[in-house]
Order: C-alpha cells, then structure tokens, then sequence
C-alpha cells in the first residue's frame, strides 16, 4: 500500500484546551479539506496509461469524535513500487504488464497464454508470461524500475495551502462556533 498521512501538531493540546464538541466539526472539515487537497494533487502527479492507479487514489479520515490525522493513498498492489521504486530481485507478475504493453504498442504475439516455446522459467502456475512480456519482467526483475512519486510531492505542494489558508479556515470556524457558545 501507498500512503502519506497528514498530522497537525499540537492539535491534541488545543483540543484538550477546547470543547472537543465545539472543535469536531471545523477539525473534521479542515482535514476532508486538507485530504482532498492532497488527494487531488497526487491524481494530477500520477503518470498513468489507464488512470486507475489515479482513480484508486482515496482519502481517510482517522479519529473518533475529534479527527486527528488523514490518510491519503491507494490499495492497489503496484502503487508502492510506483511511489518509490521496485528494487532488483522479483519479476512482476504474469499478465502485470499487458495493460501498459497494449498501451504502448508492444505486440504480445499469439503465443499470449501458451507455454509453447517458452523456457520454463516463464510458466508460473497455471499461468504464463507471454515471451515479450517475459523478457520485459526478466529485465525489471534483474534492474528494478525506477520510483515515479505522485504521493509525496502532492503533500509537499499542499503543504504550504494546508498550513495557511486552510487552517485560517478552520481557526475562524472555531472562533466562530466559540463566539456564539455552541457547537460548529
């Protein structure tokens, strides 16, 4: 899994301070707003051929009454390798790279899903690679590929808006919510 997670020091301390119910409401709204913020930035970052490792970028909210953190990232079984790097020493799996070869043009021969004239070291299982798809897997399984970040630098380039205009945002809200004697 990729992920970032987003936590606002000292946030516990003002809740202590604060009547966590007069905070919930503008903490939770600061941190969906913060999350979305991170959450669009890495979609934009994400150099895809399909857009689903974009699309599966979500947001969480973590926190009972009072929200403290967030997270940020995707599910998704190559997106670690996407963030950072897949290092030397595993192939990807067989049928991994079709979508990317069908994308870029790379042809997989009708020899796609038959084990004839192939080494043994491309049939795992019941499955096997293709002897394009092979030799690519080979070559990233002996030299890794090369990380391509999309979540990191989305928290970098928010960080400056989070830190500013959002938590403003949600100073105000609570000022607010203090100033009348009820809950935001």
């Amino acid at each position: 899994m990729a992920q970032v997670d987003a936590e606002i020091k000292g946030l516990d301390e003002l809740i202590r301070k604060l009547s966590p119910d007069l905070v919930a409401a503008p903490v939770r709204r600061f941190m969906e707003r913060s999350a979305i913020l991170i959450q669009g930035k890495a979609r934009q970052n994400v150099k895809s051929d399909t857009g689903r490792l974009a699309n599966s970028i979500a947001y969480e909210i973590h926190g009972a009454h009072v929200p403290l953190w967030a997270t940020v990232g995707t599910n998704l079984d190559y997106a670690a390798a996407r963030e950072f790097q897949r290092p030397p020493g595993k192939m990807p799996p067989p049928g991994a790279l079709v979508p990317w070869m069908n994308h870029v043009g790379i042809p997989l021969s009708e020899y796609h899903g038959s084990t004839v004239g192939l080494s043994p070291d491309a049939r795992v299982g019941n499955s096997a690679y293709s002897p394009i798809e092979y030799l690519i897997a080979r070559k990233i399984g002996r030299e890794g590929s090369p990380g391509h970040p999309y979540l990191r630098p989305a928290l970098k380039d928010s960080e400056g808006q989070i830190t500013g205009r959002l938590l403003e945002t949600c100073a105000r809200e609570i000022e607010a919510a203090a100033s009348q004697g009820v809950s935001a």
